[in-house]
């Protein structure tokens, strides 16, 4: 049976998804409007039942597996797949045939194995497949963007990295991961408004937004601690827009999911002034 979650795994703030994975028949389907190379996968109760995932793409008659793929959810052993939050990310194989963007099922009754249920047109379409059974009780919070995390604002925040700032900023505070998906979506909408992107799903090199979405996070920190922090709120926006103003951002123009020669040579000019 076919079912569209999309609502409980693209809302980070209040998410949530049981995943009772059986290997033999389920699979997670993502379509967007641009192929992609990651994911962020959070999640609230984790696996610990010995699974692998494999991401294979929809070329346009069929699934194919990808040439590359770095699985950042397993533990520590390898051997468990979403076993903590993390990213996904893979490189279709470039001796194959390219990602192609496709309706579930068309008017001809040609159908997108495993997804002809569903009436979904012109997206590009990836699949993860597990090699074993996922625990019933894990939990999927948001699939989606997220550039930094809390060891990277400290670094460069080091005021946040107490327990009295988190109360401060929230009571029961314990980490600041809402600003840095928060963040993410910021950064993603400034590319845009700047014309660097037209679908967030360009960003190929995640590691380049690092920098920017750190600032934007400790921005939107000191803005919720109010006008007290309002000097600091100034520095992590000026801090920010040096952050954007780089010539290249090393993301997807020929639709590939795969950062290409020409594109991490290639000067998009500034962003921000």
């Amino acid at each position: 049976m076919l079912k569209d979650v999309s609502d409980a795994v693209n809302n980070h703030a209040s998410g949530t998804l049981i995943l009772p994975l059986v290997a033999a028949q389920d699979y997670i389907f993502l379509g967007a409007d641009a192929p992609f190379n990651h994911r962020w996968i959070e999640l609230g109760a984790v696996n610990d039942q010995a699974s692998a995932i494999t991401v294979a793409i929809w070329d346009g008659n069929a699934w194919i597996d990808c040439a590359e793929m770095i699985d950042l959810t397993k533990d520590s052993a390898g051997t468990k797949t979403l076993a903590a939050s993390n990213r996904l990310i893979w490189v279709p194989d470039p001796f194959k045939t390219g990602w192609g963007r496709d309706d579930t099922k068309t008017s001809s009754g040609r159908e997108i194995t495993g997804l002809g249920a569903a009436r979904i047109f012109n997206l590009f379409w990836a699949r993860l497949k597990f090699s074993g059974d996922i625990k019933a009780t894990t939990e999927l919070k948001y699939l989606g963007w997220k550039f930094a995390n809390d060891e990277d604002l400290y670094a460069l925040y080091p005021e946040f990295d107490t327990s009295s700032a988190r109360e401060r900023f929230k009571t029961g505070t314990t980490t600041f991961d809402q600003m840095h998906f928060e963040a993410a979506k910021s950064l993603l909408r400034d590319l845009k408004a700047a014309q660097v992107i037209t679908s967030e799903n360009q960003v190929i090199e995640w590691e380049v937004m690092r920098l920017p979405a750190i600032h934007k996070a400790a921005e939107l920190i000191y803005a919720a601690l109010g006008s007290d922090w309002a000097d600091e709120r100034k520095l992590a926006i000026e801090s920010y827009k040096r952050a954007m103003q780089v010539d290249l951002f090393n993301v997807d123009q020929d639709a590939n999911a795969r950062l290409d020669v020409r594109e991490s040579s290639f000067r998009q000019g500034r962003m921000l002034r």
